[in-house]
């Protein structure tokens, strides 16, 4: 019983833990590791918006490469725009797309 109440009070700290992991962390782009090399991969509408969120929120990419491996389709409803990427001067862009 003891062991039982034990692994759930674990788990349950773990899944708790997964709520404070921000969503743009868990959907980044999980290739690469930004040199000219082997620049990130950004082929899903989910990993660009990470990446814009991610810049948007202050990391600027500067000396990373990223590549862009699909034709993603943007268009959203009226409830749903497009923000565009690093448009904040002290919040832009500075790698290679």
């Amino acid at each position: 019983m003891k062991a039982r109440r034990r692994f759930l009070s674990i788990l349950l700290t773990f899944v708790l833990a997964l709520t404070f992991v921000p969503m743009a962390v868990l959907a980044a782009p999980a290739t690469g590791d930004g040199s000219e090399e082997n620049p990130y991969i950004i082929s899903t509408a989910d990993e660009l918006k990470a990446f814009r969120d991610e810049v948007n929120a202050g990391d600027s990419y500067e000396g990373k490469h990223i590549l862009l491996t699909a034709d993603i389709d943007l268009a959203g409803s009226e409830a749903s725009q497009w923000t565009p990427i690093g448009t904040a001067s002290n919040k832009a862009f500075k790698g290679e797309f």
